[in-house]
């Protein structure tokens, strides 16, 4: 039930790039015929890509082959550590030199080779390097990187600063990264502003807090400003359009500085109609070698809560031989209910056998008209040493406001306890 808004979409993914230099080699059809072309397999390419970013303690660089000109497509992996590239490159040397001006200038450091990841890969294609002094805001980086088969590919970036976030919502700014910022959908507006050092561009993401694939927006500016209403609406999502920012959800606000590198990467292309070119600052090979400074802060969405299902729920009773007591405060989606389901989202908070419990989740009533007309279903996600764990309340809310019976837990077991809708 994620509404997800991308307006623009890029992936660091060798494929993605090999895809950009096949376009590169397309035969542009004559005149205005639509004729058959054949387009010629080309050669293959070094990939590199590398990210570096002041605030992180381990650095990395991904080397693979492009797959113009492969025959073998090589290992299913992903784009990005810490999964395997399709094509990676085992046993090269790669380097990266601090060229200055700050505390680590004249170093060279040696990455190392991580492990292999993806099942059945020949090698993971990713070297490592651990900061070992403090960069500093325009410190000039150049990684190099030699395969077995004596290609040389080279990249330098210089690493942008910030000088000061200004983030608010509604009247409220951020205090501090990580502050929490409570926006009403309805009513307010986010201000986003940076005043940068060395930067090129501002790059902004929010995705869900407990799901950090549904993305709700990305997008970029050389303008380092912008503003974002609460009551977006995704035109491309359903016959309606989707909303963007779903009250009672947490989401997390990142917002980053970017180099000219990357800026260019993520704004160009290769595009056979229009002749727009990729943009590539990668000697002897393509890709992207640039670098980042991000902070990201807390965002809890709500919205006026206007229907007699929305409101506080309180959950109590005994689960797994624990005390639980809950509180759920559920907001109706605008633009995602069906004939079938009215969908909302809430915050879940409160203490049980999982510990302290501070989520948002998503659920529906049932409105189909039939038997199961006006139960209840919501679910949320927590975090454990094996991954993400499900866990739903289904129910059927009283029609005069008195405690109900729902089922708590997952699939390994679930727990009757008592549900009221609260002042």
């Amino acid at each position: 039930m994620g509404q997800k808004m991308r307006l623009r979409e890029t992936h660091l993914a060798g494929g993605n790039l090999l895809l950009l230099l096949s376009l590169l080699n397309l035969v542009w059809l004559a005149g205005c015929e639509l004729t058959e072309t054949v387009v010629p397999p080309g050669e293959t390419v070094v990939v590199m890509q590398s990210i570096v970013s002041r605030t992180r303690s381990e650095q990395w660089v991904l080397l693979e082959y492009s797959l113009a000109g492969s025959v073998s497509r090589g290992p299913t992996g992903g784009p990005v550590p810490p999964e395997s590239p399709r094509l990676p490159i085992a046993g090269a040397l790669v380097t990266v030199e601090h060229l200055g001006p700050g505390p680590c200038a004249a170093r060279v450091d040696t990455l190392v080779e991580g492990p292999v990841v993806t099942s059945g890969a020949v090698a993971s294609g990713v070297y490592r390097w651990r900061v070992q002094c403090a960069y500093d805001a325009g410190d000039r980086l150049r990684v190099r990187a030699e395969t077995p088969a004596g290609e040389v590919v080279t990249g330098a970036t210089r690493l942008p600063g910030i000088g000061r976030y200004d983030i608010t919502v509604g009247t409220t700014a951020a205090q501090f990264p990580l502050d929490q910022l409570i926006m009403n959908r309805i009513a307010d507006t986010m201000r986003i502003g940076v005043v940068p050092t060395f930067a090129r561009a501002m790059q902004v993401e929010v995705r869900r807090a407990e799901d950090q694939n549904d993305i709700a927006i990305y997008l970029f500016t050389d303008t380092l400003g912008i503003t974002l209403p609460g009551n977006m609406v995704n035109p491309f999502e359903g016959e309606d359009g989707g909303t963007v920012f779903r009250a009672g959800r947490f989401y997390l606000l990142s917002v980053a500085v970017i180099d000219s590198n990357y800026y260019d990467f993520i704004r160009s292309r290769s595009d056979p109609l229009t002749g727009r070119g990729f943009l590539n600052h990668v000697d002897g090979g393509i890709g992207l070698v640039g670098s980042v400074e991000a902070q990201s802060w807390l965002l809890a969405v709500v919205a006026p809560q206007t229907d007699p299902r929305e409101g506080r729920y309180r959950i109590t009773g005994t689960a797994r031989d624990v005390s639980v007591d809950l509180t759920l405060d559920v907001y109706l989606d605008e633009l995602g209910s069906t004939p079938q389901w009215d969908v909302f989202s809430a915050f879940v908070n409160g203490m049980s056998f999982l510990g302290t419990v501070r989520r948002s989740g998503d659920g529906f009533f049932v409105v189909d008209g039939g038997p199961e007309d006006g139960g209840l279903v919501f679910g949320f996600d927590i975090p454990t040493a094996d991954g993400l764990r499900h866990f739903e309340l289904v129910g059927y809310p009283s029609s005069d406001g008195t405690a109900f019976p729902v089922q708590f837990g997952d699939t390994e077991r679930m727990d009757t306890l008592r549900m009221q809708r609260i002042p």
